[in-house]
């Protein structure tokens, strides 16, 4: 049996998450929860925080995983993801393009739909207002650029994740 953090683990070896020593939680997070609303079933419970959904077990998954390499390299040998979990890998990696994938962009992504989800009655302009008060940093117009690449990328997630929405894709 593999633990979660395993299969954390097992997660990041597609996406380099662990490859050197400063990992990047915000990003890991923001990721494998847009992987969730896509279909990868991992599990985690999000709420809301500063920085957009925000899982307490996934944080203490990625901080056991970051020091522990050795021994989740150890744990993941006999294992390998599903056809399923590679298949929803590839829809995210579609959607945010080596260039487009940062940890900036996937907090914006994540944030609006979890937003999205949460008053799904509102409006596109009316989430985004909704983020700005949630995050005033986002206020600024310098961010202008990233609600409309972030749109993008969220209907894109969310026609994916509604397609597939009664399929949960196992990691193992």
């Amino acid at each position: 049996m593999i633990s979660d953090a395993g299969k954390l683990y097992l997660v990041s070896k597609e996406f380099n998450w662990f490859n050197n020593r400063s990992v990047d939680s915000k990003l890991i997070q923001k990721s494998i929860y847009i992987l969730q609303i896509i279909g990868l079933d991992t599990r985690h419970f999000y709420g809301w925080y500063t920085t957009g959904p925000y899982s307490s077990d996934l944080s203490k998954d990625i901080f056991d995983v970051s020091y522990n390499i050795d021994y989740y390299s150890n744990e993941i040998k006999n294992f390998e993801l599903s056809d399923n979990a590679k298949e929803v890998i590839c829809k995210f990696q579609r959607i945010f393009v080596f260039n487009m994938y940062n940890d900036l962009l996937l907090e914006f992504v994540a944030s609006m739909i979890f937003l999205k989800k949460y008053y799904p009655n509102y409006s596109d302009a009316k989430i985004i207002r909704k983020l700005k008060e949630q995050k005033p940093k986002f206020k600024d117009r310098s961010y202008d650029c990233y609600f409309n690449a972030a749109l993008i990328r969220v209907n894109n997630v969310l026609n994916v994740g509604k397609h597939d929405s009664n399929v949960s894709k196992s990691l193992v």
